[in-house]
């Protein structure tokens, strides 16, 4: 992953709220000056998973799985377009329409709005 590729993402996430802190890997991609800077510039504080400890950020690691497993592994893709198409429409459904154990059973944007409380 390009580190532009992060930016974009994380300025597109950001158009829906800000977060306190961000967690990520130790990739390049999250320790250079162009992500780090970001994040300080909008008051984020950053945080990032021990070296090779996938199992500190177990929810993305999760998120990844599932997508690859329902979704990118069943289909063939004629161009870079209907794969970011796929990954659109997956990324909705995963938090908007499935249901998560882990939440619950909630969907992701039921609990991020308040709507739904885990207990």
């Amino acid at each position: 992953m390009e580190a532009s590729f992060c930016l974009e993402a994380l300025n597109q996430a950001l158009e829906q709220g800000q977060p306190e802190i961000i967690n990520s890997d130790q990739g390049r991609q999250f320790t250079g000056n162009g992500w780090i800077s970001a994040l300080k510039n909008r008051k984020i504080k950053v945080s990032m998973t021990g070296k090779g400890r996938c199992i500190d950020n177990v929810y993305i690691e999760r998120f990844w799985r599932s997508i690859k497993h329902e979704k990118i592994k069943l289909f063939e893709f004629d161009d870079i377009h209907e794969l970011e198409d796929l990954i659109a429409e997956y990324i909705h459904h995963y938090n908007h329409e499935r249901p998560h154990q882990a939440l619950g059973d909630f969907v992701p944007a039921e609990v991020f709005s308040g709507a739904k409380i885990i207990s």
